[in-house]
């Protein structure tokens, strides 16, 4: 799965039976029907063998199982952003202030949605709803392109 947008692909590996199942040509979702993990926008599925080398070497590709790479188009991240322990969202709060509150208000009411918030150095923190509260679901922190290089 290739982001031409943003330079960002998964390469999905695993017992080619599931990944075929799974994101391949025989799930639902093939080809047209991925996001992109990175930025959401929609994107397409190839077979990496029709994809140049030269063009691989372009993207920033993260290998994840198939499992991971239907949860990461559908928003849930990558597995790298779903560390989501009290902990880590804890140093999180105190080490960088909140910059950006995203959501939105319901009609009619004195209350709101609330999405994500967005901290001083650009780390999202999405929250979702569960039956025990608001559950902190993917962490993203901005990409570095120095930090890939090295």
């Amino acid at each position: 799965m290739l982001c031409l947008p943003c330079g960002f692909g998964l390469r999905v590996n695993g017992e080619p039976a599931e990944v075929m199942a799974m994101v391949g040509p025989q799930s639902d979702l093939w080809p047209k029907g991925f996001r992109c993990a990175r930025c959401e926008a929609p994107i397409e599925a190839f077979l990496e063998s029709q994809v140049a080398g030269a063009a691989l070497a372009q993207m920033q590709i993260t290998n994840v199982t198939p499992a991971e790479a239907l949860a990461a188009s559908s928003g849930l991240g990558l597995p790298v952003e779903r560390a989501c322990t009290l902990e880590e969202v804890h140093e999180l709060f105190q080490s960088r202030g909140v910059k950006r509150v995203v959501g939105t208000n319901i009609s009619g009411t004195q209350r709101c949605i609330l999405d994500y918030l967005v901290l001083s150095d650009d780390t999202k923190i999405y929250f979702g709803a569960s039956t025990d509260g608001a559950t902190v679901y993917r962490i993203t922190r901005p990409h570095s392109y120095v930090e890939s290089l090295e």
